[in-house]
């Protein structure tokens, strides 16, 4: 029985390749209608819509089996003087709320082009036959959303963090209620220029399910030429001009699959790295200082295998 259903599943994947290749899972302004503020430790649930028509199209309908996804921070290491207040503890890592930036990126929940300019070639969602395409770069109601990641330095600063440094700062958990397979993450904006400093956040994939990954388990799929996946490990590269930090147009963007099956959580180690400075010098104390990154998702509706439990 399990070989049938199993065989069906791949059946189904075909079928929707070949008649139905557009479909898609994803996030967009609709999967959360309630106040998206931060700063918090973890989102509410986000819920994917079916946009029918993708890569072109922006018709979107609810799924025929609900699902949807959350973010959550933990393992905080920086909770202490000049970190950032939430509802359930201090952090220097929360989502939204980065105490100076524009509205659009203090919500929790903002589209994909709120740290900046953004080209749709730098995506590609997983209903997509052609690299670069089916994610949306405006602010409509039907385009991209995702989880905002701010990434304080004032912490870091009152710690005396030496700004030529590679320091983790907490752990990034992604939880699906029900179980997927090769779900691909779009990530916006890794790298900030602060003062002289160029600084971005990185993230190191170490558990699926509570079990260690699997090594090279992650693809890019597309992304702007500062991107660099490693084994697990995602990260901005500095392009030799200092270009690749300060906003999204010269940020590590793109698109990352995850190519695993029956996937639940996925458990990430959050670095804050900085490739210049000495090693007396510290981060800036300002509030409104650090990396602002938006982390969305998407999956294909045959890759939705798993009744599993609902997320709370």
């Amino acid at each position: 029985m399990k070989i049938i259903k199993y065989l069906m599943l791949i059946f189904l994947c075909f079928a929707q390749n070949l008649v139905f290749a557009q479909q898609d899972l994803e996030l967009n302004r609709s999967s959360y209608t309630n106040n998206a503020k931060g700063p918090v430790l973890e989102t509410a649930n986000f819920n994917f819509l079916l946009n029918t028509d993708n890569p072109t199209g922006t018709t979107f309908t609810a799924p025929s089996s609900a699902l949807a996804v959350k973010f959550t921070i933990s393992n905080s290491q920086f909770k202490g003087t000049n970190s950032i207040t939430t509802p359930t503890g201090n952090s220097n890592i929360v989502f939204g709320g980065n105490g100076g930036g524009p509205a659009n990126i203090n919500s929790s929940f903002p589209p994909l082009l709120a740290p900046g300019p953004f080209s749709p070639t730098w995506y590609t969602s997983s209903g997509a036959t052609t690299v670069g395409t089916g994610i949306s770069p405006n602010f409509t109601a039907t385009d991209t959303f995702g989880a905002y990641l701010f990434i304080g330095t004032p912490a870091l600063a009152a710690a005396g963090i030496a700004t030529n440094s590679r320091v983790y700062v907490s752990d990034l958990t992604i939880t699906f209620d029900r179980a997927v397979n090769f779900p691909r993450l779009h990530f916006v904006g890794l790298g900030s220029d602060i003062g002289l400093v160029r600084s971005n956040g990185e993230f190191e994939l170490s558990n699926i399910n509570g079990a260690a990954a699997p090594a090279n388990v992650l693809t890019l799929i597309s992304s702007r030429p500062e991107l660099a996946v490693a084994n697990n490990y995602i990260a901005a590269t500095d392009n030799g001009t200092g270009n690749a930090y300060g906003g999204e147009l010269n940020s590590g963007t793109g698109t990352i699959e995850v190519n695993a099956k029956n996937i639940m959580t996925l458990k990430f180690k959050v670095y804050f790295k900085s490739n210049n400075g000495s090693s007396g010098d510290v981060y800036d104390s300002d509030p409104g200082v650090g990396d602002a990154i938006i982390i969305s998702a998407t999956v294909l509706p045959c890759d939705v295998t798993g009744a599993g439990p609902v997320i709370n």
